[in-house]
């Protein structure tokens, strides 16, 4: 009944365009095992579970992706900014410290593209950005807007708030950037 109310509040006038098996996806969505899964209803409207939370969207015309260099201070389509500071005490993942003689200038951020990998730092080998975003538990609605750092030739140097790569330096170590991410 819950469900058929709410669909009633966003359909109004094209309530015939919902029927009985609508809900029972709707359902079958909320009791499903699987942590994120997408219906797409009618009207552009998506029922979207990300773990524990089912949320209704008008989908967006406008396209998620973005490839914008880093200059001094940029606005993401996240609504969070990647700067580039002077100094920093913190070492979180929200600091990354690079060598211009190791990664190849500019810098750009980007959305997630399909097979993108990158070397952890302290891990042997790549790991998949996707697996990543599973691992720290970001929505699916949010991965597409999450801005990923590249150098010009392609290769990932951070994942803003959530992980470096081999290629960020330590305060104690030698490094020309910093960038922070909020």
């Amino acid at each position: 009944k819950i469900i058929y109310y709410i669909l009633e509040n966003i359909y109004q006038d094209d309530l015939m365009l919902i029927t009985d098996q609508h809900v029972n996806l709707i359902n079958s969505v909320i009791n499903s095992e699987k942590a994120n899964a997408t219906i797409h209803l009618p009207n552009k409207i998506s029922a979207v579970k990300s773990y524990d939370t089912l949320t209704l969207l008008k989908q967006e015309i406008s396209s998620d992706e973005f490839d914008v260099e880093i200059t001094e201070h940029i606005n993401l389509s996240n609504g969070k900014n990647i700067e580039q500071i002077e100094t920093s005490e913190i070492d979180d993942n929200f600091i990354c410290r690079l060598s211009s003689k190791e990664v190849k200038m500019p810098l750009y951020a980007r959305s997630r593209k399909d097979g993108d990998k990158m070397s952890v730092k302290g891990m042997l080998g790549s790991k998949k950005i996707a697996d990543i975003f599973i691992d720290q538990k970001i929505d699916a609605t949010e991965r597409k807007k999450w801005p990923v750092v590249v150098d010009s030739a392609g290769t990932i140097v951070w994942l803003p708030g959530l992980k470096k790569s081999k290629f960020s330096k330590a305060k104690k170590e030698s490094y020309d950037i910093i960038l922070k991410y909020y």
